[in-house]
């Protein structure tokens, strides 16, 4: 049986009028025949072209998006090493009697410690630091002329640690600061830089204490306020 015009006009044997609509959507006539493609083939060129240019900048998207996923995670990764691996450089103050045993004390000896607690050497390191006497000052810390101080730098190498003196507290000190007659603060700032930053960056600790006393002998040194910091966390 041929399928031609006549055959769908026959009243007998013609489709549904839903299915005549789609057949003649698709041009049933022509796809038969093969004259759909012969008329339709450049439309048909330009819409799968459509399709590719769509697909390719989609597929630009991803790889873009993906290349700075991987980028963030490797800039993430590089600052979580640099932060496991810097030198960090901590600052302590201890005292001691002296002379020590088993000769009698007659005084406090007060020491500075600097560490680099990090894994890496510390350079360029410069400790400034001092011990402030009945300050007048509401801040003493801030109060000392700290560019007039001109040490030389050091190195200090990963779980190193150096001692500077402060200084010494003997005679009536204790007991004018046991009566709170006598304030006696320790002041240290310290800058070095870490062997991982290109170009070098500049970093910091300082420390500022409160020398304390009391009558069975025992001392501390009390954390002020400010000025015990690290970095960024340091007054500006």
């Amino acid at each position: 049986m041929n399928m031609n015009k006549s055959y769908f006009e026959s009243s007998d044997y013609g489709p549904p009028k839903g299915v005549a609509k789609i057949i003649a959507t698709l041009r049933w006539d022509k796809v038969c025949t093969g004259e759909f493609l012969k008329e339709d083939g450049e439309a048909i060129t330009a819409f799968f072209t459509l399709v590719l240019g769509l697909s390719t900048v989609g597929l630009w998207i991803s790889t873009w998006n993906l290349w700075e996923v991987t980028n963030a995670t490797l800039t993430h990764s590089e600052k979580t090493a640099e932060r496991q691996l810097r030198a960090y450089v901590y600052l302590e103050v201890i005292g001691r009697g002296y002379p020590p045993p088993p000769k009698i004390p007659d005084r406090c000896s007060i020491s500075l410690i600097i560490k680099n607690s990090g894994s890496t050497w510390a350079r360029n390191v410069r400790v400034k630091h001092g011990m402030i006497v009945d300050p007048k000052d509401a801040d003493p810390f801030a109060a000392v002329k700290w560019e007039d101080i001109k040490p030389s730098p050091i190195v200090i190498g990963p779980g190193q640690e150096i001692g500077m003196q402060f200084g010494d507290l003997s005679g009536e000190d204790p007991r004018e600061i046991i009566g709170n007659k006598r304030k006696v603060f320790h002041v240290a700032w310290v800058t070095y830089e870490d062997v991982l930053s290109d170009p070098p960056v500049t970093r910091q600790t300082q420390l500022f204490r409160r020398f304390n006393a009391d009558e069975e002998g025992g001392i501390s040194f009390a954390w002020m306020p400010t000025h015990n910091c690290a970095d960024d966390n340091c007054p500006k």
